[in-house]
């Protein structure tokens, strides 16, 4: 990849900039129940599948894939998840979501790794497939406005952050470092929202 800026020998590549600058925007937008979220979240998805690429964290190629098609969807359900086909509001995870997030996260995430440590050339096969998991899980219930998203985002970005300063992504690592206090901000703006919805 074409580097743009060099620094103390760290090489940024004008794909690692542009995916930094979308997907920090795209989380953002999260926080503040925009729908734009979805349409810029997707650009960014793509220059950060083929980063993923690039630096071998190939369950997260596969995960920017599912991405796509989950943003997709949450542009539709934002704007019409309702029962009345309108604006979905701000809800709770059931005992029902909180069940399959555990089962999902118990069975995928060692048949991922193992797929991955079996099957590829990756060096970090069960560190890569973890958080994997973990944010298919947390886009789902995103998509759904569901607020312990936010949760599941916060154990996913910490992870994320030890990985990728691992692969020397740094710039990456300082994403998911805000990432983690946007999941903050989301969670105290959408707690607002929720108290509003019940009001």
């Amino acid at each position: 990849m074409q580097t743009i800026l060099e620094l103390w020998g760290y090489q940024m590549s004008w794909l690692e900039a542009l995916s930094f600058v979308l997907n920090l925007i795209c989380v953002y937008l999260n926080t503040k129940e925009n729908p734009w979220t979805w349409p810029l979240g997707i650009l960014g998805i793509a220059c950060f599948m083929a980063l993923a690429w690039h630096t071998m964290l190939y369950a997260d190629v596969g995960l920017q894939a599912f991405f796509i098609g989950s943003s997709l969807y949450g542009w539709y359900q934002w704007l019409y998840g309702s029962k009345a086909h309108t604006k979905l509001k701000v809800s709770r995870a059931t005992w029902h979501w909180w069940l399959a997030s555990v089962l999902v996260l118990a069975s995928c995430y060692p048949a991922l790794g193992w797929v991955m440590d079996t099957y590829t050339n990756t060096d970090v096969p069960y560190a890569d497939a973890f958080p994997v998991v973990l944010s298919i899980i947390g886009q789902v219930m995103l998509a759904r406005k569901i607020i312990e998203n936010w949760y599941v985002w916060l154990l996913a970005d910490v992870v994320y952050v030890d990985l990728f300063i691992y692969k020397e992504l740094y710039l990456m690592a300082l994403l998911y470092t805000l990432f983690l206090v946007l999941c903050l901000l989301g969670l105290r703006d959408w707690k607002k929202s929720l108290l509003k919805a019940a009001a």
